[in-house]
């Protein structure tokens, strides 16, 4: 077995980029991988598994560029393929809402937000804002961290700042009344900040403190 037959929608993706690209980040995908690694691309293949097809479709032509994209002068390496590929998580969630007919908003000269959900009780828009590490976390890997109890001044700037964003982007559109509005953030939080377990409820606190003319929800990939 290949991994063609194991992820067939991640294989789409990467046929659709320049697979012979040194930086494709599925070049390695048929050697050796860690249970966690292996945990990771099971989920992202039922997320692509719960997209309508043109929908995947959508998705696939916007990031495929991004698969050969890789950012080693700071250390991101592929992280513009994952933020556009946190839209599927947005487009996922707005399905466990009980959104049955979920679609991406085309791009337009003007920011707009990424998602719009329909049913019988009214509509949703819902952007994605992508969250990741600091530079500082960068900086440290590979280095023993130690727990650090509190948020940064600087993440929430940076969350009252994407929210504010989001904002915007979310009232950018007529639509029909009620509508919700969500702006969905994906957080990769630094590893310190990740140690220390009352972060998880220092987080919930702030944002429940920013939230005002637009719905929160957040999740991180340590909580």
């Amino acid at each position: 077995m290949s991994w063609k037959d194991d992820y067939p929608y991640l294989y789409e993706l990467f046929a659709a980029s320049d697979v012979q690209h040194r930086d494709n980040y599925f070049s390695r995908m048929d050697g050796f991988h860690s249970p966690q690694t292996v945990h990771g691309y099971r989920d992202w293949e039922v997320r692509f598994a719960r997209l309508d097809s043109e929908s995947r479709q959508n998705i696939i032509e916007r990031a495929a560029p991004l698969v050969t994209r890789r950012d080693t002068a700071n250390d991101r390496h592929w992280t513009a393929l994952f933020e556009t590929l946190n839209e599927v998580k947005g487009y996922n969630y707005l399905q466990d809402l009980g959104y049955c007919e979920v679609r991406f908003i085309p791009p337009t000269s003007h920011p707009t937000p990424d998602l719009r959900g329909s049913a019988s009780v009214g509509d949703a828009l819902l952007e994605v804002k992508t969250v990741n590490m600091s530079d500082e976390n960068l900086a440290t890997y590979g280095v023993v961290q130690t727990a650090h109890d509190g948020l940064p001044d600087g993440l929430k700037r940076k969350l009252e700042s994407d929210y504010a964003t989001a904002c915007k982007q979310l009232r950018s559109i007529h639509v029909r009344e009620p509508t919700r509005r969500i702006c969905a953030f994906f957080i990769s939080i630094d590893r310190q900040l990740a140690f220390a377990r009352s972060n998880l409820q220092a987080l919930i606190d702030f944002m429940a403190s920013i939230e005002n003319d637009c719905e929160i929800y957040h999740h991180s990939q340590h909580w």
